[in-house]
């Protein structure tokens, strides 16, 4: 089975799946979404002036995103029939997974693509003699030079990747149990949307954990293998506190990007739907993104016996509230993003009352609106 065989079968194309084919189209999804991540990282560094272990580890993971759409829109500058930028329309807006996966088998493939293409001087050198002494179309060449230059700038630590894992960084080296934190991200295949995920954990201090240990490799393991949109913070705690049994979970966040809306783009049901719908012509978006946290409350001993001591196993703080025990998590806050004259029209018609706004002005400053 090829890689595009594999796609189809394994992804599920079809299903909220939105071939975006116009040029014109293409260029501006980018343009957004290019927009709003960066913004979302300014946001960010601005709230903690951008030196926190977790403000580092998620502006990294957000910077590998925007640097992976922007080569995209190299790759898609210039579309061919039944080549077209795929995105999931449905409570996400963001590139359908198949995007990554196609991306990657770019990755494995580069050094020999580049070998077809001239260089970009040649090829601009090509393309002006075509112009000016040939005054003829030099389209092809410049799908050439956009190719060359998204092949170029390819290359495995600048692409976001389906799993991402951040830096191990120890937080408390001198205490009985050491205390680490530990950063990822993942691509959610079935949701198809970015979920940045932010560890705080405690081990056992007669055992070194780096990156080549084995409770850390069984971290990592398990840690990719759990991880999913669909399952509440809670699940995914209290799976990952049993599998890796040196390790204690003692706070746990998840930063859940998405949806993103737009009219030209997705389907926005809802009283947001009717509102970007009537000013459509004039290009609306709105990015929202939710910051989940989980934190230990105790410790309790499960398994204990004659034959055993047991082990210590987390007991996390769900507050007396519908939506935190719904969602599994401690604390929740949610945020929207979008350009400052759509946001005078959001907080009139009552959207979005319990989210923190934020607004993208013509100079493309951020600032929050309270």
């Amino acid at each position: 089975m090829n890689q595009q065989e594999r796609i189809w079968k394994e992804y599920r194309l079809q299903e909220n799946c939105v071939h975006v084919t116009d040029h014109n189209a293409v260029r501006l999804y980018f343009a957004q979404f290019t927009l709003a991540l960066g913004s979302l990282a300014s946001i960010l560094r601005q709230q903690t002036g951008g030196t926190s272990s977790e403000t580092v580890a998620v502006c990294g993971f957000i910077d590998r995103l925007l640097e992976t759409f922007r080569l995209l829109a190299l790759k898609y500058f210039y579309q061919r029939p039944g080549d077209g930028l795929r995105i999931d329309a449905t409570d996400s807006g963001f590139l359908h997974f198949s995007t990554l996966i196609e991306t990657e088998a770019d990755l494995a493939g580069r050094m020999k693509a580049l070998t077809e293409f001239a260089t970009v001087p040649d090829l601009k050198a090509e393309m002006a003699d075509r112009i000016i002494r040939l005054r003829c179309s030099s389209r092809d060449i410049q799908e050439k030079i956009a190719t060359r230059l998204y092949l170029e700038g390819l290359c495995a630590h600048k692409v976001f990747h389906a799993f991402l894992p951040g830096t191990l960084i120890t937080v408390n080296p001198d205490e009985k149990q050491k205390s680490s934190f530990w950063s990822f991200a993942t691509y959610d295949r079935t949701l198809n949307r970015p979920f940045l995920y932010l560890l705080y954990f405690t081990h056992r201090a007669d055992q070194e954990l780096t990156t080549s240990s084995e409770a850390f490799r069984t971290l990592a393991t398990q840690a990719e293998r759990l991880a999913s949109g669909n399952l509440n913070l809670l699940g995914f705690s209290g799976l990952l506190d049993d599998a890796v049994e040196s390790i204690s979970l003692k706070i746990v966040k998840r930063i859940i990007l998405g949806p993103y809306w737009s009219p030209h783009f997705t389907e926005n049901e809802g009283p947001l739907g009717p509102l970007l719908d009537g000013v459509k012509e004039q290009l609306p978006f709105v990015l929202r993104w939710e910051a989940e946290t989980l934190i230990s409350d105790r410790e309790r001993v499960v398994g204990k016996s004659l034959l055993s001591r047991g082990r210590l196993k987390q007991v996390f703080w769900i507050p007396k509230s519908l939506d935190l025990s719904t969602r599994g998590v401690s604390h929740l806050e949610r945020f929207v993003l979008m350009p400052y004259w759509l946001g005078q029209h959001l907080k009139p018609a009552g959207l979005f009352p319990d989210h923190h706004h934020y607004v993208i002005d013509k100079e493309d400053e951020v600032y929050g609106v309270h």
